[in-house]
């Protein structure tokens, strides 16, 4: 699966960046929060190794962390993310055997 790919980045890469964030040119914010990051996330920091490698690791925390934070997701770097999820995926089987009394549950549609 996609994520057997990710593999833990480096602890600094994994933090969004001030300078990333909205700004506050006043200073007179009245709640103690961090503003969510302006700044479209990047593939030269998804990909820590450099895009063009196809072995090269996604950085899995930071894509959560500013995603979670309320960032977004730089184009490119979105469909370079689509593009290794697809070759993985679909050498996936369409249908998985079990064996044993199963009960499956949610949506099972394609």
């Amino acid at each position: 699966m996609f994520l057997l790919m990710v593999q833990a980045s480096v602890a600094a890469n994994e933090l969004v960046r001030d300078e990333d964030r909205l700004l506050d040119p006043c200073n007179d914010r009245v709640i103690n929060i961090k503003p969510p990051p302006i700044v479209p996330l990047s593939k030269e920091r998804i990909f820590p190794g450099g895009s063009q490698s196809p072995n090269s690791s996604i950085n899995a925390e930071l894509v959560k962390n500013y995603l979670f934070e309320g960032g977004k997701v730089s184009k490119d770097a979105l469909c370079e993310i689509m593009r290794r999820a697809r070759t993985v995926l679909s050498a996936e089987p369409n249908l998985v055997r079990v064996e044993g009394r199963v009960v499956i549950v949610g949506d099972i549609h394609g």
